[in-house]
């Protein structure tokens, strides 16, 4: 069949777009993290998301999308780009408090500038799984200097980014109530402070992953 002029026009840009693949940027114990379309997605082995399926992961990751096989390298990938946005906060009063998640778990992050790594209690890091280092560390809150054990927190969010690997500080019992947002993670940010706000903006290559 022939196509009027008009519709060949049309036609034309569609047929040379081509869809961004799938782009392997970590692997978080077992999952692997794969961006597509500037979103980060967290795969087991075995599942399907946004039409991908991870069928193996080592020092390659071979992928099923669209129908087709995959076999990505992690030195070929490329993480996804900072994008130039900015979070403001306002102080309710309290402190300034942003949404998170450590390890996939929600959580109300408090900041505190005055804190050197981020801060979190006993028991919540055993709900996460966290296993604290034996020997004694101490860290510098706004509240003063605290004594707790050194922790590596494999992935946390604050709202938008992740970041991996941040370094913490667990401290004994239930305090803090909330998880303190120390400079191990506000470092990869620039901060500034105007009247009762805060605005947070990423450090290109901090190592800051936009999730969404």
């Amino acid at each position: 069949m022939t196509l009027p002029k008009a519709a060949i026009l049309l036609a034309l840009p569609i047929a040379g777009m081509v869809a961004a693949q799938p782009l392997w940027v970590g692997q978080l114990g077992d999952a692997a993290l794969v961006e597509l379309d500037g979103t980060l997605h967290s795969l087991q082995r075995g599942e399907v998301v946004a039409d991908m399926e991870l069928l193996a992961l080592g020092e390659q990751l071979q992928l099923r999308w669209q129908g087709q096989l995959l076999t990505l390298g992690l030195a070929a990938a490329r993480a996804p780009a900072v994008q130039k946005t900015r979070l403001t906060l306002e102080n309710q009063g309290g402190g300034f408090q942003v949404a998170g998640r450590i390890d996939g778990r929600a959580v109300d992050w408090m900041i505190d500038t005055g804190a050197t790594e981020v801060v979190i209690s006993e028991s919540l890091a055993a709900t996460l799984g966290i296993q604290p280092h034996p020997r004694a560390a101490q860290v510098n809150t706004a509240a003063g200097m605290v004594q707790g054990r050194p922790a590596s927190l494999a992935r946390i969010q604050i709202d938008q980014w992740v970041l991996t690997d941040v370094a913490a500080i667990v401290l004994p019992g239930d305090y803090p109530a909330r998880p303190l947002l120390g400079l191990s993670a506000l470092a990869r940010f620039k901060i500034q402070l105007r009247a009762n706000k805060m605005v947070l903006e990423p450090i290109q290559g901090s190592g800051i992953i936009r999730s969404r």
